[in-house]
C-alpha cells in the first residue's frame, strides 16, 4: 500500500495467500526472457530458465527485438531483456540506485524506473518497461486520490467472497495520502459480524470498522470472479457501476464524486502492497 511505514497486524494468513494468488497478473516480478548478444550477433537465450537456441536474425534495435520477444514468449514470461555486456553493465548501474535518507519506497523506485528506462538503446532495453503502474488504476491517479479525496484520517475497506464465504480481506487505515495502518478481518473473532456476501454484511463490517479503527471513506465487498476481472493487469476507467445496481457487488461511499469512481480507487488501492507483492 502507498505509505513509507505502517503498522500491520492481525493478517490471516489463508486470506494472505488468496490475495496474492489472485493479484498474480499484476506483479512486476517474474519469469523472464534474456537474450544476449555480441555486436548485434544472438549468442544466448534463456526462457523462463529454460536454454533456448536464438533464431538467429541480426539485432539491429535491441527495443524491437524485447518487444517481439515478449510477444512471442508472452505465455511463459512477464518481460524480455535484450543485452550485450555494455548494456548489461549500464541496467545493473541503474537498478542499484541507493536510497536517499528518508525516501519514500515509491519515490525511490520511480527515480529507479526513470533511470533505468533512460538507458535503453539499440544494445540493451526490457520490454515491458519497468513501472510503477500496477492493477487497475494507475499509481499517480491512485496517489491523487488518497491525497485529494481523503483529506482527515479514513479507512478503506476491500473484502473478496467466493460465494458467501471471505476469500480474503483489507482494512487500511490512511492519512496525510499514505497508509497508517492495515488490517484484516481476522482482526475480529466473528470475522467483524460479516456472514455473507451482501449489504447487510457490508454494513456491520463498517460499523465495526468505524467503532475500532476510525471513520470509513469507502469499503466494497466483491465476488472472486469480479475482483480478479479488474485485476487483470489492464488499467480501467472506473468500476462497472452495474455490478453495484445489480446486486452483483455491495458499496458504500462518503467520499465526494462519483461512487463508482472511489470504489475504483478503492479496490486499486490495495494493488499497491510493497510488503507482500514484487
Amino acid at each position: 500500500m502507498i505509505g513509507r511505514r505502517f503498522t500491520l497486524i492481525d493478517v490471516a494468513p489463508r486470506e494472505l495467500a488468496n490475495f496474492i494468488g489472485s493479484c498474480r497478473a499484476i506483479a512486476t516480478a517474474g519469469s523472464q526472457a534474456v537474450l544476449w548478444h555480441e555486436e548485434g550477433f544472438p549468442r544466448r537465450l534463456v526462457v523462463a530458465g529454460e536454454e533456448v537456441q536464438p533464431d538467429g536474425v541480426g539485432i539491429r534495435d535491441a527495443r524491437e527485438t524485447a518487444r517481439a520477444l515478449y510477444e512471442k514468449y508472452s505465455n511463459r514470461v512477464s518481460r524480455a531483456v535484450v543485452t550485450d555486456f555494455e548494456g548489461y553493465q549500464r541496467l545493473l548501474a541503474a537498478v542499484n540506485i541507493v536510497p536517499r535518507e528518508g525516501e519514500p519506497k515509491f519515490t525511490h523506485l520511480e527515480r529507479m524506473f526513470r533511470a533505468l528506462n533512460g538507458q535503453f538503446d539499440n544494445r540493451a532495453a526490457i520490454y515491458p518497461g519497468p513501472t510503477l503502474d500496477r492493477g487497475p488504476v494507475l499509481f499517480q491517479q491512485e496517489a491523487a486520490f488518497l491525497s485529494e479525496k481523503i483529506a482527515e484520517t479514513s479507512c478503506l475497506l476491500l473484502a473478496v467472497f467466493e460465494g458467501e464465504r471471505i476469500f480474503f480481506s483489507w482494512v487500511a487505515k490512511v492519512a496525510g495520502g499514505e497508509t497508517e495502518l492495515a488490517t484484516t478481518f481476522d482482526r475480529w473473532p466473528d470475522q467483524a459480524g460479516v456472514d455473507g456476501f451482501s449489504g447487510e454484511s457490508l454494513d456491520r463490517a463498517a460499523e465495526r470498522v468505524e467503532a475500532e479503527i476510525g471513520p470509513l471513506a469507502c469499503g466494497l465487498f466483491l465476488s472472486r470472479e469480479d475482483f480478479e476481472q479488474l485485476f487483470d493487469g489492464r488499467q480501467h476507467d472506473s468500476l462497472p457501476g452495474t455490478l453495484i445496481q445489480g446486486g452483483l457487488a455491495f458499496g458504500i461511499s462518503n467520499l465526494p464524486g462519483v461512487a463508482e469512481e472511489a470504489f475504483l480507487h478503492t479496490a486499486g488501492f490495495f494493488a499497491y502492497v510493497p510488503v507482500f507483492l514484487p
